[in-house]
């Protein structure tokens, strides 16, 4: 049975940390043709190392605040699961409140990045 994502062209951001990597995982098997960028200040290239030596995913290694990678990153791309952001656990928003505004940043340049680049749909 063909899947929904068979050979659709997917971009996971922030696809090396642990949520992204079990989605890159998914996708793969769902034999979705997966692209992750990930900068990887808090993902880990181990938890999607497998996927790159087999050549079931394109990586690229960079910061989407820039738009030459965020344009590079969602060239003919369908579908956008965009998980990449400064985070920490409880309290994190309180004591980090200009990380969270780079954020918004991060988010604009992606959404209109996508916007521009003709993505179908962005979660």
């Amino acid at each position: 049975m063909i899947s929904f994502w068979e050979n659709k062209r997917t971009l996971v951001t922030g696809g090396a940390s642990f949520i992204g990597s079990h989605l890159v995982d998914r996708l793969v098997e769902l034999n979705a043709r997966v692209r992750v960028v990930d900068d990887l200040s808090s993902g880990r290239i181990e938890n999607i190392q497998n996927h790159i030596d087999q050549r079931h995913i394109d990586f690229v290694l960079g910061d989407l605040r820039e738009e030459k990678i965020a344009y590079s990153a969602l060239k003919n791309i369908d579908y956008v699961f965009h998980l990449a952001a400064d985070h920490g656990g409880r309290g994190y928003v309180d004591r980090h409140q200009a990380a969270c505004a780079v954020n918004l940043m991060l988010d604009g340049i992606v959404f209109r990045t996508a916007s521009l680049s003709g993505v179908s749909k962005i979660v």
